[in-house]
């Protein structure tokens, strides 16, 4: 009870030092004296009753006080004074007395706004590695199970991304650098959270330092929000550095809407690799590969095909080996195989979609289909199997979840429809589509030939290393978190990695494409990174037929034919 005493008391005195103040050149200098002065012989009252009752209490109350007098000294010294030395010893006690509890939180709050208010950014930065330790312990206490997710981010998502901001903006020591680092991870995991075993803990910049597969980079990008608008910060991590480098951003909302609505505009003008990569490169430049993990609305930029400003054919995945992960904690070796004779490759393309005209067979993809097939056979891969026409089923489909594939290519149209609310329906198109298409809102039934990607995230393959989805736009739509609905819905049905398009794509480069990949992976035993850039850069020197206008010989090298495709790993 004494604890609302006190919080009435501020409460009422608040609003008679806010109304008050309401207009500072009304008040004189001793006129504001006098009412901080009367604020504080009553708080002190209402304070002393608490504090015979319990500690903590008494500390958030002084708090309180401590945050009043800051927002309301009119610029008098001695009140800031003051209003600092309630605040320091509040956390003093709350850190004493209960270091995990809310008070604490509350407390802390306080007082690193009270810093950063005041001009004081290095006692701030002191205190947000304590808050960053606070949020931490805490979500590692309540992530035990999937029940608690949406609450532990109500909890504490705002404080997190708050302090992502201020780390965000602030000039940071070593120490400051791990604690931002940490914080990007928690905001990232807090994104997909999953429970926490016994005695397990948060992942770190430790945990990811020492996966980092040898001499290679890490970029971790953030989103955060600054004065209500999206900002970027990135960390850059090396083996040979022991702590990250964090670097800011200026990618403006404007040019990250056209990178979005207008994919291939990154690859034409390098005001985007001059915001994103320019500033990066000079961490990484010792390094051959890299890998990078997206945030928010960079999910959906072509951030490894950005056009280098030395030529005009020279993009960022000419310069390093790019890994586009979901995830830092998911870095390793990129993957090779070791015999090909163990896979298992699924494939089906040349769809009948059946009676319509909705959706026409695409002639290019049979051709790909008998391609990948001779270049699984020369690989040495015993277990192969392809379906076209009227048995690409979704029947067909679901059953290869018996069969322990390891790879699966899909050779068919892709869509992606916006509904009024804004929200995204994205799949694939299989046998007998035309006959549900005219009526479909977005929710597929059961062998209707549409593929939702609710549809897909419902599936489960065992052991399914790699899905290749040769379709148009399969990489546009984004769920909540800005990642493609195509790329989650495949990850829950266990797809470890991912090759997506993110515009129409052409029929011939495709095929090509695809038949210098599989001929790279599963024939010359490259990652599956540097199997799908040499096969682009087959691509690049090759012609092919534009839609709408006269075909230029050499005309491959247009991001349009070979710059679609991105693995997600």
């Amino acid at each position: 009870m004494q604890r609302s005493v006190a919080i009435v008391v501020l409460a009422v005195f608040s609003v008679m030092l806010f109304s008050s103040s309401a207009n500072a050149e009304e008040l004189t200098s001793s006129q504001a004296s006098k009412l901080i002065d009367q604020y504080n012989r009553k708080m002190a009252i209402a304070l002393q009753r608490s504090r015979t009752e319990n500690d903590l209490e008494y500390a958030y109350n002084l708090a309180l006080l401590g945050d009043v007098l800051s927002n309301k000294a009119s610029g008098k010294e001695y009140s800031l004074s003051k209003a600092r030395k309630h605040l320091v010893k509040a956390q003093s006690i709350c850190q004493k007395v209960a270091p995990n509890s809310d008070e604490y939180q509350q407390v802390t709050r306080m007082l690193l706004d009270f810093y950063l208010r005041n001009g004081m950014p290095d006692k701030g930065m002191s205190v947000a590695g304590d808050f960053s330790r606070w949020i931490m312990s805490r979500i590692e206490e309540q992530a035990r199970s999937y029940q608690d997710a949406e609450k532990i981010r109500a909890l504490f998502m705002p404080d997190l991304m708050r302090l992502i901001e201020i780390y965000a903006k602030s000039y940071l020591g070593a120490k400051q650098q791990e604690q931002f680092f940490d914080m990007v991870l928690i905001k990232k995991y807090l994104d997909r959270i999953c429970p926490l075993s016994a005695g397990q803990s948060l992942p770190t910049f430790k945990d990811v330092w020492q996966r980092l597969p040898g001499e290679c980079s890490l970029v971790e990008f953030v989103e955060y929000r600054s004065s209500d608008t999206l900002a970027y910060a990135a960390t850059v991590i090396s083996k040979d550095k022991k702590s990250p480098y964090k670097i800011q951003l200026t990618l403006s909302e404007q040019m990250r809407r056209l990178a979005i609505d207008n994919k291939r505009i990154v690859c034409t003008t390098h005001e985007y690799y001059d915001n994103v990569w320019l500033p990066i490169t000079q961490l990484i430049s010792l390094y051959n590969t890299v890998y990078f993990v997206p945030d928010g609305e960079l999910h959906g930029i072509l951030l490894e095909r950005m056009k280098e400003p030395t030529d005009k054919r020279h993009y960022v995945c000419d310069s390093y080996e790019m890994h586009r992960l979901s995830t830092s904690l998911d870095i390793s070796k990129p993957l090779k195989l070791k015999n090909s004779r163990t896979q298992h490759l699924r494939m089906l393309g040349y769809v009948d979609y059946g009676a319509g005209t909705a959706w026409q067979r695409l002639l290019g993809t049979a051709m790909e289909l008998n391609d990948i097939y001779e270049e699984a056979q020369k690989a040495g891969v015993s277990d192969v199997g392809a379906w076209r026409g009227t048995d690409v089923t979704e029947e067909r489909l679901r059953g290869f979840q018996n069969e322990h594939v390891t790879i699966l290519h899909i050779a068919t149209h892709g869509y992606c429809l916006m509904a009024a609310d804004s929200t995204q329906y994205c799949g694939l198109l299989l046998a007998n589509a035309n006959a549900a298409w005219d009526s479909f809102d977005g929710v597929g039934t059961a062998n209707d030939g549409i593929v939702t990607s609710e549809e897909m995230a419902r599936m489960y393959f065992d052991n399914l290393q790699l899905v290749v989805l040769s379709a148009c736009g399969t990489g546009i739509g984004v769920d909540a978190e800005g990642k493609p609905l195509m790329l989650s819905a495949l990850r829950e049905a266990g797809a470890s990695n991912v090759i997506l398009s993110h515009w129409s794509v052409n029929d011939e480069a495709t095929r090509v494409l695809m038949r210098e990949f599989y001929h790279n992976y599963l024939k010359e035993g490259m990652n599956m990174s540097r199997a799908l850039k040499k096969a682009q850069d087959v691509v690049r020197k090759g012609t092919f037929e534009y839609p709408n206008r006269p075909t230029v010989r050499g005309n491959g090298a247009d991001p349009y034919f070979w710059a679609s495709f991105v693995l997600y790993e």
